[in-house]
């Protein structure tokens, strides 16, 4: 498998907008709608992991940081700071 053969995935449940990041809310708003999601969609593995969001929002956050970080060093001009998240050749699970 070469670079060229990759594809990235960015998933989006019908319930959710397309392209948007939980991780831009304000952290009250995020956890609400987490908490919403979760209750609305049990039948999906990627929105219920929001029944945990206690544990998942710390590891986001961080994750987005670190990302913006490299980027920036890369000479990346982001247009904000908490950038979306896709998968790298999909993932079953989601």
């Amino acid at each position: 498998m070469t670079i060229d053969d990759l594809g990235v995935v960015h998933y989006c449940h019908p319930n959710c907008a397309p392209l948007q990041n939980i991780v831009r809310l304000p952290e009250q708003q995020a956890f609400s709608l987490a908490y919403q999601m979760a209750a609305y969609n049990r039948e999906t593995t990627a929105f219920y992991c929001f029944a945990s969001f206690e544990h998942e929002y710390p590891l986001r956050v961080q994750a987005d940081q670190i990302m913006h970080r490299a980027f920036v060093a890369l000479g990346g001009q982001p247009g904000t700071e908490h950038l979306l998240s896709f998968v790298l050749q999909g993932s079953e699970y989601l």
